[in-house]
């Protein structure tokens, strides 16, 4: 409930408009990232000792990372909206922004949310790049299987050939 005279009425409507609208930006990108904190402590193993017999779960990865830098995305447009009251709103009307927002602990929340984003980014980017290098290895050593097969069969090609001129 918001105490004030008639004639401030529209600045508070304006104030609470304000306030409603990017705090509940804010409460919406808490509530989304419960879902990925959630697959992120059941991934930490499988983020830290990528194995050939996880690589089902290696899409779900990537597709994690991406989502993660889609809410850093909207969290980083959103921030400066949340600590500074617009310059469109009166004076009133901002010292009632900023007073909704002391009270709603929107600064904590704020650096509480960059916090566990910023863990579940640090994992997700370690288990693709572990994957990646899994990767690069398993086919490295398979490229280098075919190519040591292909010197091997130009061997016995030619080792056939010069038998082959000496009869």
């Amino acid at each position: 409930m918001v105490h004030g005279t008639f004639k401030s009425r529209d600045a508070i409507v304006a104030a609470l408009a304000d306030f409603a609208l990017y705090e509940g930006e804010l409460r919406r990108l808490e509530h989304e990232l419960e879902g990925p904190e959630a697959a992120a402590e059941e991934d930490v193993g499988r983020a830290h000792s990528v194995c050939y017999r996880d690589r089902a779960h290696w899409p779900r990865f990537a597709t994690m990372i991406e989502s993660l830098a889609k809410m850093r995305l909207q969290l980083a447009r959103l921030e400066p909206r949340l600590l500074r009251p617009s310059r469109n709103l009166s004076q009133s009307a901002r010292r009632i922004v900023l007073a909704l927002r002391r009270a709603a602990h929107v600064e904590t929340r704020l650096e509480a949310l960059n916090g566990r984003l910023e863990a579940c980014e640090d994992l997700y980017e370690g288990a693709n790049d572990r994957v990646a290098d899994f990767r690069g290895w398993f086919n490295g050593h398979v490229l280098e299987l075919i190519i040591v097969a292909l010197i091997v069969e130009a061997t016995l090609m030619g080792m056939e050939l010069y038998a082959r001129m000496n009869e």
